[in-house]
């Protein structure tokens, strides 16, 4: 159901017409000099006319606020559309109480000589009811800014989440194309690991396939997703690339296919042999981050690695925080933002 403004509400619509006219009365008070005379006069007649004055005009602010034009003039038109707007406004205010103020005085009255008094009222009305717009106008401005803030960070929280399904449903086929080359060379080798590196491979597409379900996964699955990618990196069953991990907590959720991107665009950028593999340590820091440390072995020429982007923003929707590679003295480190745990 959408909220009402305040103004539209009709005990606002009452009281504040009711407040207005008595200030009003006070300052026509003052302007004449009489409020010696204020304790035998607040209740008189002329306090219940400026009172009356003050809710049609009050009616008539109203009317102006609530056509889509206007609004439109306020919110997003240009200057000469503004002060047209405001024209309208004024003159319409000065009509009213000119014309409110001739019935009072001529016919209710029978009192003639009242220009001082029209000219008083009439600008008093004038000023109080631009003094009011203003103040109406500016919160006006205020909500639609709300709003708009609102939207575009809707707008930006849906981005994020098409990013993320964006980023669990690609495949790597640079990945597969090199395994596939692996197992080439392994079936001349060896007949009985070339099976576990058919179902090693099986497994890892079965873990991305299924992935695609899920907005995160626990630690220990993707460690072992990560364990199994390690092992289609080496070449021809030839250790050059390891995964440690020291299983403190694995009850630590990530977004799938984090490791999986690390570790290859870590064994794309990095030497890698089998007389000193490169080992990749996983762990996690006191502030719950999950931190992926390896020496730093930078190749001259890089191979293909996968764009981080869209990893980074999903990680920025959750936490704020995008994945951050850092050099330190004994390497690389990646540092995994914590992400809030979530309850099955």
């Amino acid at each position: 159901m959408k909220q009402r403004w305040y103004i539209d509400r009709i005990s606002f619509r009452i009281v504040f017409p009711a407040i207005a006219g008595i200030v009003l009365y006070l300052a026509m008070l003052m302007v004449f000099g009489n409020l010696e005379n204020l304790s035998g006069t607040f209740f008189s007649q002329e306090a219940l006319f400026l009172v009356i004055l003050s809710y049609i005009n009050h009616e008539w602010a109203i009317l102006m606020l609530g056509r889509k034009k206007s609004q439109e003039a306020l919110g997003t038109g240009i200057f000469h559309q503004r002060l047209i707007y405001f024209l309208i406004l004024l003159m319409g205010t000065a009509l009213i109480s000119t014309g409110i103020i001739l019935v009072y005085f001529i016919f209710i009255l029978r009192y003639y000589h009242f220009i001082t008094e029209l000219m008083t009222i009439t600008i008093l009305m004038v000023i109080f009811q631009l003094l009011v717009h203003i103040y109406y106008t500016g919160m006006m401005n205020i909500r639609r800014y709300h709003k708009l803030s609102i939207e575009k960070e809707e707008i930006q929280g849906r981005q994020l989440e098409l990013e993320l399904e964006s980023f669990k449903s690609e495949m790597n086929p640079d990945l597969l194309m090199e395994c596939l080359e692996n197992l080439l060379t392994l079936i001349n080798i060896d007949i009985r690991e070339s099976d576990n590196y058919i179902q090693a491979l099986s497994n890892q597409y079965r873990y991305m396939l299924d992935s695609r379900k899920k907005d995160f996964v626990m630690l220990d699955e993707e460690f072992e997703a990560g364990r199994e990618l390690v092992y289609l990196l080496n070449d021809a069953g030839e250790t050059r690339i390891q995964l440690e991990y020291n299983r403190v907590n694995g009850d630590v959720p990530l977004i799938p296919g984090t490791l999986n991107s690390i570790i290859y665009n870590v064994e794309s950028t990095m030497i890698l042999n089998s007389l000193s593999p490169l080992s990749l340590k996983l762990s996690l820091d006191k502030d719950g981050d999950i931190i992926l440390s390896h020496p730093d072995r930078p190749r001259l020429v890089p191979g293909q690695t996968i764009n981080m982007g869209k990893l980074n923003h999903s990680y920025m929707h959750f936490t704020n925080r995008g994945i951050d590679r850092r050099e330190t003295k004994s390497g690389i480190e990646w540092v995994i933002p914590r992400l809030p745990k979530i309850v099955e």
